[in-house]
C-alpha cells in the first residue's frame, strides 16, 4: 500500500512537471510495485515476540522517563494481556480485599480474572498515583499512541501485542522447567491468554515457541 502511494505522488509530480514545463515525461515508467502478500508469521507470529534484552531496556526507560505509554508497556509486561484490555481498565475492577483484577473488556468477550501478587499490587498503585485516571479508567489514552511509543523505543517491528507473545513464552517456559508436558503447557498458556485451552495449532502458530 505505501509503494502503491509513492507510484502515484510520482505520477502526479510526473503529470504537473509536464503541465508547467511543456514536458513529456513519464515518472513511474520504470517504478515496479510487487505484488502484495500477507504478512509471514515472522511478522505477527511466534517470531514476533520481543528479546527479553529489548523489554529489559524498554521497561527500564519507562521507569526513568515517566509517561502514560510507558506505565502500559509496564503492566503488559506483567499482565501479557492485550493493549485496549490494558488501557480500558477500571479502578473499579481491583478488589483489593480479595486481591484480584478483573477485566471485562476482552477481544473475546470473556471475563478474565488475575490474581494480584505484591509486585502487582505494587505497579498498579504507582500507576494510580500519577493521576492518569479519567472517568474511573487507570488510563486515558489511545491504544495507538502506546504502540507508536514502544515502536520509537524498541523497533517498528514491535507492538504490545510482540510483548504479549513473550509473556506467553516465558510463562510456558516456566511450565516446562517445572516439569509439564508440551500439551499440558501450550494449554495452560493458553488458558493464561484467555484463550481456550484447546487452541494448540494457533498458540504455536502466533504466540510460543514449543520445546
Amino acid at each position: 500500500n505505501t509503494l502503491n502511494i509513492y507510484k502515484t505522488q510520482l505520477k502526479k509530480l510526473g503529470e504537473l512537471s509536464n503541465a508547467v514545463y511543456k514536458i513529456h515525461v513519464d515518472l513511474t515508467k520504470d517504478v515496479i510495485v510487487p505484488k502484495a502478500v500477507s504478512k509471514a508469521d515472522q511478522d505477527r507470529g511466534s517470531a514476533n515476540q520481543m528479546p527479553r534484552g529489548v523489554l529489559n531496556a524498554v521497561l527500564n526507560y519507562a521507569i526513568e522517563n515517566r509517561s502514560q505509554s510507558g506505565d502500559v508497556v509496564r503492566l503488559a509486561a506483567v499482565l501479557g494481556c492485550r493493549v485496549n484490555e490494558i488501557i480500558r481498565l477500571k479502578i473499579s475492577d481491583l478488589d483489593l480485599q480479595k486481591s484480584k483484577l478483573t477485566i471485562s473488556n476482552t477481544k473475546g468477550g470473556k471475563e478474565m480474572t488475575i490474581k494480584l501478587t505484591p509486585e502487582l499490587k505494587s505497579l498498579i498503585y504507582d500507576i494510580k498515583s500519577q493521576n492518569y485516571t479519567r472517568d474511573n479508567r487507570l488510563f486515558n489514552i489511545k491504544a495507538d499512541s502506546v504502540n507508536k511509543w514502544l515502536s520509537r523505543h524498541a523497533g517498528t517491528e514491535y507492538s504490545v501485542h510482540s510483548i504479549r507473545r513473550t509473556v506467553a513464552q516465558e510463562y510456558y517456559d516456566r511450565l516446562r522447567a517445572e516439569g509439564k508436558g508440551i500439551h499440558e503447557a501450550v494449554r495452560q498458556t493458553s488458558l493464561f491468554l484467555n484463550h481456550n485451552s484447546e487452541r494448540y495449532e494457533m498458540m504455536t502458530r502466533s504466540y510460543i515457541n514449543i520445546h
